[in-house]
């Protein structure tokens, strides 16, 4: 199985609330979703104002959330394994965190 599953805050508008940081941090992540989707890896995402049903589900999101509240987001898991929370990966520490995944001697 190869499956990424995100868990994000809602989305803020450009430049907004989040800064212009956030927003290219999100859309290089967005870029490397994408490329991983086509690399033949499911892809769900979950934003918490449409499906906390979702976030509830998952006792380490819980944890995380009641810890570091929305700080914690995203929450990026491979194969349900919490792998980073708090920030938005690069396509190449997505990349790297998955390899450790798999060979943990890498």
């Amino acid at each position: 199985m190869k499956k990424i599953t995100i868990y994000e805050a809602a989305p803020c508008c450009s430049g907004g609330c989040c800064g212009t940081e956030t927003d290219r941090a999100q859309e290089l992540f967005q870029d490397a979703v994408v490329n991983m989707s086509e690399s033949g890896y499911e892809v769900e995402r979950y934003v918490i104002t449409q499906n906390p049903k979702k976030f509830r589900e998952n006792k380490e999101v819980v944890r995380l959330m009641q810890q570091h509240q929305l700080k914690a987001l995203p929450v990026i898991a491979y194969n349900g394994e919490i792998m980073i929370h708090g920030k938005y990966p690069t396509l190449d520490e997505l990349q790297s965190i998955i390899i450790s995944r798999i060979r943990p001697d890498y």
